[in-house]
């Protein structure tokens, strides 16, 4: 720890990472009863299955798309698991051929790979590890709201703690989550692994 004190006495920087990686994290959540309540929870959303559209190839993209354009919503960013990065980025050209299943060697997309600022159908990736595996979600940025009512607030605590040899800290941020048009919403995955409720 000697080479990184600010993680042992609690630098208001790194307390405020940890509580955006809390707020990643319940946005792309289900129903809780002591906060926001994420994507998972809501009904009404355009579901891509993949398994009808498998993440080896762009369709899933194009469909979720179209699906969000019908429901007078356009899809801006995609937000892909890690795992759901990598099927992409180790997807191949097909060349026709002797087999119907004749590929090259060539990746379909950029050779660095699927990752944060890589264009699918013409729209930015990112990646998050909050994102559950297997999934992806298309988001637009007029059918998403994050709502944070007053700013970060990291308070140190004024107790002694030398017993512990540490700094209590205590942090906090106030954060709803609105989605006025969930149709809006595309959840790309496999849906016989995670069931959800179908659209009215």
């Amino acid at each position: 720890m000697a080479d990184r004190p600010g993680r042992r006495l609690g630098c208001p920087h790194l307390r405020k990472d940890r509580i955006a990686k809390k707020i990643d994290a319940a946005f792309f959540g289900n129903t809780v009863s002591n906060g926001p309540s994420g994507l998972l929870s809501l009904t009404g959303i355009n579901e891509i299955d993949t398994d009808a559209y498998p993440f080896s190839s762009l369709d899933p993209v194009h469909q979720a798309k179209a699906a969000a354009l019908a429901d007078g919503a356009e899809i801006t960013v995609w937000v892909l698991a890690p795992d759901v990065a990598l099927a992409l980025s180790t997807t191949k050209e097909f060349n026709p051929g002797e087999t119907s299943d004749a590929t090259s060697n060539r990746g379909l997309l950029d050779a660095n790979g699927v990752s944060d600022g890589t264009l699918l159908a013409g729209l930015p990736v990112l990646v998050s590890t909050d994102v559950g595996a297997g999934n992806a979600w298309g988001l637009g940025s007029s059918q998403v709201l994050v709502v944070q009512r007053t700013g970060t607030k990291v308070n140190p605590s004024t107790d002694s703690v030398f017993d512990y040899d540490a700094v209590q800290v205590r942090a906090t941020a106030p954060v709803l989550f609105g989605f006025p048009n969930p149709a809006g919403v595309a959840d790309l995955r496999h849906r016989l692994v995670h069931p959800r409720r179908c659209r009215p």
